[in-house]
């Protein structure tokens, strides 16, 4: 009798738990990966020169799992790229909200063949389509495509967007599955706090100094240890960090506020954002931190251009103006996705003291304003900055390295300096270097090695546009790529081979790339990060158990060329 009362029990709570499923499934949006929420990347989170614009699910090393849609609608979008999100598709929904589904290892069969016959016709692995409305119809649920490691992916994952279809901004899509949502428990983990000086020519020079302070933690809640005495301007910075649950990786946060005296100064919430801003991440964070030590403090502070939309700050923006003797006390909210909320405490004093600039400012250094446009000649190079490139007034400085004459070095202002907008950067080659005028290429110095910036030869000059500041040097390029044959030689049998793979490298990097099989343009798919190009053999584009020739055409970014011959059977 018992064991019967406790059947009965154990199928109530059965029962209860798949209702529960099936609600989420039905009457919000559908899980797009079949697999227990595991989370590798969250909405918002930090990363180089953008904030995450979706949610990065992993699939446990592995690709090929089955990706589904979350709603009914039609395919509205399809994107191929051998960078950034590889394989990808776009679906909107009746609700007015759009789907997005990257990084794909493949499609379903209807959009998989949607795809080729683009493909085909247009002659490139990359392409960009837009269906018509009732072209592609998707019901909710329905399998369009298996989990990769396609684009720039760093790994195999799902990564998915829910987007506003009118404007295409995305949106933290958390709050359309409780069963996610329910997974996270865990406050926000704070990890780091900085105070920064910041009333000294140092802000300007983009070189201020900060010191780490020690803090003491009860749960969810933190307390900076000591009564910290300050003068002058400051502002505070944070490191923080979640996990959404035990299956997670650490993730990002999403709301930050700072409250002085019960007052709240300033607020980012990172709930949803445009492509078009994304990049004012480079001034929200300490930026010569990010890329010295890969830290992601948050500065709690706005620079006078950095327009994004998620900051709402009073008149100080941020700052803490100190005075002799006042007490300011301290709170910064750091709130998860979820809305799990950790606490931070601390009390400032001030006190008097003799100011003191950290540095002198360099007579080669020019103030620049953010919101003008500047033209920059020197012996050699040229430099133009445009209208609000910069997050702030700038000290800028540049100078030319000539210690080796036949390389010389171009150094634009410091890398710790983030840039808005891409600024112009001309150089004129000496006499060594001209003879080889349409093989010349800016490079961009980082430490380990000289990355390719595209470039073009304009008037006799070579001219680049550039991201980041730093160190630039010109170099030559007459070296054609190399074309490796992975599983095929010439007259070889490759009646037991699927594809056939070559590895293709260069120093600057393909440009194009085109096979022939007897003569017809065939699919190539060109994986830069694993610097291979493939082709699937197919029955239906090319006759079987025949002998074929085959040709490979590729050119880098100088226009310096290979081409692989061969003959197979297949």
């Amino acid at each position: 009798m018992i064991r019967l009362a406790f059947s009965k029990f154990l199928i109530v709570i059965i029962l209860t738990s798949f209702s529960q499923i099936i609600r989420c499934q039905t009457a919000g949006f559908y899980n797009p990966i079949a697999l227990p929420p595991s989370i590798s990347g969250s909405f918002g989170e930090i990363r180089s020169d953008h904030f995450h614009s979706g949610v990065d699910f992993r699939t446990n090393g592995k690709t090929g799992f089955r990706v589904y849609s979350s709603e009914k609608g039609y395919v509205s979008r399809i994107k191929v790229s051998a960078v950034g999100f590889g394989k990808t598709v776009y679906i909107d929904h009746p609700n007015g909200f759009t789907t997005v589904y990257a990084h794909l290892d493949g499609f379903s069969k209807k959009i998989a063949q949607y795809v080729e016959n683009a493909q085909y016709s247009l002659r490139s692995f990359e392409v960009e389509l837009f269906p018509e409305k009732n072209e592609i119809l998707i019901e909710k649920g329905e399998i369009i495509g298996f989990s990769g490691n396609s684009g720039s992916s760093g790994g195999p994952h799902l990564h998915y967007e829910i987007r506003y279809t009118s404007s295409q901004i995305p949106m933290a899509p958390l709050k359309h599955f409780e069963n996610w949502k329910n997974t996270d428990t865990s406050a926000p983990t704070l990890n780091k706090i900085y105070i920064f000086q910041i009333d000294s020519i140092n802000y300007l020079m983009d070189s201020t100094e900060r010191k780490s302070l020690k803090f003491n933690k009860n749960r969810n809640n933190y307390q900076v240890v000591d009564t910290i005495k300050a003068y002058g301007r400051i502002g505070l910075g944070i490191e923080s960090y979640d996990y959404v649950n035990e299956n997670s990786n650490r993730c990002g946060f999403s709301e930050i506020s700072l409250k002085v005296n019960d007052k709240i100064t300033y607020k980012l919430s990172l709930d949803s954002f445009a492509f078009a801003e994304t990049k004012f991440v480079n001034s929200i964070i300490d930026y010569g931190a990010k890329i010295l030590t890969n830290e992601e403090v948050v500065q709690l502070w706005v620079d006078d251009n950095n327009k994004f939309s998620g900051l709402n700050v009073d008149k100080s923006k941020g700052f803490i103006t100190i005075e002799n003797n006042k007490v300011y006390n301290i709170s910064i909210d750091i709130e998860d996705h979820a809305g799990n909320t950790a606490n931070l405490k601390m009390i400032i004093k001030g006190f008097n003291v003799q100011k003191k600039e950290i540095s002198t400012i360099s007579s080669k250094s020019t103030l620049l304003e953010f919101n003008k446009e500047h033209k920059i000649s020197s012996k050699g190079y040229e430099i133009i900055i445009p209208k609000d490139a910069l997050y702030h007034n700038l000290y800028f400085s540049h100078s030319m390295d000539s210690t080796n004459k036949k390389q010389p070095v171009y150094r634009i202002h410091n890398p710790k300096t983030p840039i808005h907008k891409r600024f112009t950067l001309r150089i004129e080659p000496n006499s060594f270097y001209y003879k080889y005028i349409n093989k010349l290429y800016i490079g961009y110095i980082n430490g380990k090695g000289i990355e390719f910036v595209d470039s073009k030869n304009t008037s006799g000059s070579i001219e680049a546009s550039c991201s980041k500041f730093g160190n630039y040097t010109l170099l030559i390029d007459t070296i054609p790529p190399q074309i490796k044959p992975i599983n095929i030689s010439n007259k070889q049998n490759l009646l037991n081979e699927s594809k056939m793979n070559f590895q293709l490298i260069d120093e600057t990097g393909i440009n194009t790339y085109a096979g022939y099989i007897d003569n017809d343009w065939v699919l190539f798919e060109w994986d830069p990060k694993n610097e291979m190009l493939t082709h699937v053999l197919d029955k239906t584009r090319i006759k079987p158990n025949s002998w074929h020739t085959l040709k490979i055409e590729v050119s880098d970014k100088l226009n310096n060329k290979s081409e692989f011959n061969c003959d197979f059977f297949w």
